[in-house]
């Protein structure tokens, strides 16, 4: 992706990168993984700065890599839109676990200073599976029947399920308490071929903030 033009990018499918280049099934895995997130998506539109755009999968889950161009999924920062729908929702997400995340800790009280989540934050495009809140429906369910309920005999001589809420509180709050802060304020972007300095100055900065900056000497 170092050598793509921006124009290839705009009119290259992705189907095209999943059978051609020497890491395909790699490529193809990764490729799997976000489809099924990406139909997962119950967003309606997705507001990136100052731009809002909407969401809608008008392309068959299954003719998404034939019919959808690789500029749609590769962040860049120029002022177009062909990836803001993906920056975008990134932060939405983020922003959504970052709040489970302040609301346990500040209604608990497991955090008060906040230092904790100060010095567990992890980049959006970071984060592994072990850093996302995922659970369910049928999760939940199991979660339920294994440690959370027991069968009343006494009362009203019937089988009444009696929800241990002490328990449940307990199970969420040994999940979320682990869970780091997403930053979803710093996003990586790729660069175009030829465009790095237009379009891009921050890594010229992250240079100079890393390397010791030393005066030239005065010539004449």
């Amino acid at each position: 992706m170092n050598r793509l033009k921006r124009n290839a990018a705009a009119v290259t499918t992705i189907e095209y990168y999943l059978t051609n280049g020497p890491n395909c099934e790699t490529t193809l895995e990764l490729y799997e993984s976000f489809l099924e997130a990406w139909y997962e998506l119950n967003l309606k539109e997705a507001r990136f700065e100052c731009q809002t755009a909407k969401i809608e999968h008008v392309q068959e889950k299954e003719n998404f890599a034939k019919n959808t161009m690789i500029a749609v999924v590769l962040l860049n920062a120029s002022k177009d839109a062909t990836s803001i729908l993906l920056a975008a929702c990134l932060k939405i997400i983020g922003k959504l676990q970052n709040e489970v995340v302040n609301y346990f800790h500040n209604t608990l009280d497991t955090d008060l200073s906040g230092r904790r989540r100060q010095e567990h934050i992890v980049p959006v495009q970071s984060i592994r599976s072990e850093h996302l809140f995922e659970i369910n429906a049928e999760e939940i369910g199991q979660q339920l029947v294994t440690n959370s309920f027991m069968i009343n005999f006494e009362y009203g001589k019937s089988r009444d399920i009696i929800y241990d809420y002490d328990e449940i509180e307990l199970v969420l709050g040994n999940k979320i308490s682990h869970f780091p802060m997403i930053d979803t304020e710093k996003l990586q972007y790729l660069n175009y071929q030829f465009e790095l300095c237009g379009e891009n100055s921050s890594l010229i900065t992250n240079v100079r903030t890393r390397i010791k900056q030393e005066p030239l000497e005065a010539t004449e």
